[in-house]
């Protein structure tokens, strides 16, 4: 039994549902692995149009894209946008 109140489960601005946003700097090892199944999904796709199996693409051939589109899409944590933006805000002063 939960103490949420009924239809809380799947309510999009309660922030037990909120979608996790990865930080470029503290979260590579997740980017990592979510741009690596990303990679392989590309390659498994791309795999289903070559007939010769000496041309199949791997997920390696993939990584680079997907890394940079996982990276591109993510922001930065609250610590690290505070870190990169002090000395701007010590200029200020």
């Amino acid at each position: 039994m939960s103490n949420y109140p009924l239809g809380a489960e799947h309510d999009p601005k309660a922030p037990w549902n909120e979608l996790h946003e990865y930080c470029p700097y503290c979260d590579t090892e997740e980017m990592g692995c979510i741009a690596r199944d990303m990679a392989a999904e590309k390659a498994k796709e791309a795999n289903k149009s070559i007939a010769n199996p000496d041309e199949h693409m791997t997920e390696d051939d993939f990584y680079d894209e997907c890394y940079q589109k996982v990276h591109d899409e993510s922001t930065l944590c609250r610590d690290c946008y505070l870190e990169d933006h002090a000395d701007d805000w010590r200029d200020d002063q």
